[in-house]
């Protein structure tokens, strides 16, 4: 039988699927949130890396007065950064699984087959 070109065939059922009607404000709020996610974490992490490698230069050598100036203002303005980053970052990692938990709050029973 193995020359008469016949296949066996194995058939997996689809699990149920569930289909969540979602209004394009909410659509766009978590499109605005997954994108700036990822920026503001992006943003946060290499502005912590530079305060800190500044910090660091700044405690272990003795600059003279106009490096030592320059210095700090790049620690104070990465920090800054950092800060409002980071703070964007929670927020929007929060946001989502709200609108989430909003949209699956809708749930109702499944309509009948038509």
């Amino acid at each position: 039988m193995a020359g008469d070109g016949s296949r066996e065939a194995r058939t997996y059922r689809i699990p149920p699927i569930e289909i969540y009607e979602v209004t394009d404000d909410e659509l766009a709020l978590i499109e605005e949130s997954c994108r700036s996610l990822g920026q503001d974490l992006s943003f946060a992490i290499a502005s912590l890396s530079i305060c800190a490698s500044f910090v660091i230069a700044l405690s272990s050598a003795s600059p003279s007065g106009t490096v030592r100036t320059l210095y700090f203002i790049v620690v104070v303005v990465t920090f800054v950064v950092f800060a409002y980053t980071g703070w964007r970052w929670l927020g929007a990692r929060r946001r989502s699984p709200e609108i989430i938990r909003r949209i699956r709050s809708r749930k109702v029973d499944p309509e009948s087959p038509r």
